[in-house]
């Protein structure tokens, strides 16, 4: 008797084909230095865009921190800085 999965991939094998082709092209096109890397959100939007490679943002963010392509808290946040406004600087001057 032939079992039924002789001569079939196992099931876990797309998923790594899956993986490994997105790593590659993270590396690729969005940096492999530090300084021009895409963050994994960034890099998920684009896959799906460009590569037509939908993934989920979290997932690609953990395979990166374990491929050593991402590092938590190593990569500079870009944040808009709030500036006060006018009204409370009145406001403030205006306190006896």
């Amino acid at each position: 008797m032939l079992d039924a999965s002789e001569g079939n991939l196992s099931p876990i094998v797309p998923v790594l084909r899956f993986r490994r082709r997105v790593l590659q092209l993270a590396r690729e096109k969005y940096g492999e230095d530090e300084g021009e890397r895409f963050d994994p959100t960034l890099a998920a939007e684009h896959l799906t865009s460009e590569g037509g490679l939908k993934i989920d943002a979290e997932t690609l963010r953990r395979w990166m921190r374990e491929e050593g392509l991402w590092r938590l808290g190593t990569q500079p946040r870009v944040s808009a800085q709030l500036k006060p406004s006018p009204l409370f600087r009145v406001a403030a001057c205006a306190a006896p």
